[in-house]
């Protein structure tokens, strides 16, 4: 363990990613349904997957020892993990896609026991069949003892907001577990979109993107209406939703069509959501603080991806020292029950 207890507050690291070593065994075989290995020369073992996304395989993906000493090493004492996003599954057959889910959440379960309590599972369920995800959730954070739950932005042409996923959120709700929220399709449904083909744009500008319409779905769907005791965590700091956030209650007072299905202003159901801190630079993370308040914002790294950003320890040097400890642990220790 890390001594940050005692020397200041605890660090929760609540947007952090792990692939299951059996997942890792498998992609090596070949045998993986939607990724592949490649070999490359002066850069090691990377991971393409069938939806676009690509990314140096690391042992901080599977490797337990490996992922402690680099949270010790800047201080986190514990890190929510959750499987990497191109392993959802959820163009695969219901059954399928729920077998996956099961294991990764078994082996979740072992990435906990095997390391102190120091890495935390977030559950992956099969979205592509919503009841099939509710007893998968109810199972994780039950039997296996899971805090909270990963989903993508969507699934194939079905929204969040789309009211077959209704099981799910009650589940969710019911267990009072957050949902994360995590870019999924546009490596898929924007890799074709003049404009994105290059530049590493798909993740750059495509991830924050996916973010932010499927925060504005979920608002203007209805779903915090129909779910009201709902928890979302967005991704990259929500995207571009903190700024532009006045556009869509603008359009809310205007327009009819924005106003059909949720009954308030999107800016109040923004107590609905945690974002996280993987903004990259003091700046917008200051912002963010300040558009959606401190209890509102957890710390997180997007690690171990090349891109994981640790701007986020800023806070203990730049707020007040309860402010700092609500955004690096106690808010995260809230939410997800830790």
């Amino acid at each position: 363990m890390t001594d940050m207890a005692a020397a200041g507050p605890r660090v929760v690291d609540s947007h952090s990613h792990f692939l299951p070593a059996a997942a890792v065994d498998l992609i090596r075989r070949g045998e993986h349904p939607l990724a592949r290995i490649e070999e490359r020369p002066g850069s090691g073992t990377w991971v393409v997957a069938a939806s676009g996304l690509q990314f140096p395989l690391t042992p901080l993906f599977y490797d337990i020892e490996a992922k402690l000493a680099w949270m010790d090493d800047r201080g986190i004492d514990v890190s929510l993990t959750s499987i990497a996003a191109p392993f959802f599954m959820y163009e695969l057959a219901p059954e399928d896609a729920g077998a996956l889910a099961q294991a990764a959440n078994d082996a979740a379960a072992t990435l906990a026991r095997e390391s102190g309590g120091r890495l935390i599972g977030v559950a992956t369920v099969p979205l592509c069949a919503p009841e099939l995800a509710a007893a998968e959730l109810e199972r994780a954070c039950g039997e296996l003892g899971l805090k909270g739950v990963e989903i993508g932005t969507s699934f194939g042409e079905t929204m969040l907001d789309d009211p077959s996923l209704d099981p799910f959120f009650s589940a969710a709700e019911r267990l009072d577990v957050p949902v994360f929220l995590h870019p999924y399709t546009s490596m898929l449904g924007l890799l074709h979109v003049p404009g994105f083909e290059r530049f590493f744009l798909l993740n750059t500008v495509g991830n924050p993107l996916e973010t932010h319409l499927a925060a504005a779905r979920l608002i203007l769907g209805g779903v915090f209406d129909r779910h009201p005791d709902l928890t979302v965590q967005l991704s990259h700091g929500g995207g571009g939703l903190p700024f532009q956030l006045a556009r869509l209650d603008r359009t809310y007072a205007l327009r009819e069509q924005v106003r059909e299905l949720a009954s308030r202003p999107p800016s109040e159901y923004v107590d609905r959501f945690l974002f996280d801190t993987v903004l990259y630079d003091w700046e917008p993370l200051e912002f963010l603080i300040g558009l959606v308040g401190v209890e509102r914002v957890v710390f997180g790294t997007d690690h171990p991806f090349d891109v994981a950003d640790t701007t986020g320890l800023e806070v203990a040097r730049r707020l007040d020292a309860d402010e700092a400890s609500a955004v690096l642990g106690a808010n995260a220790t809230r939410a997800y029950g830790l």
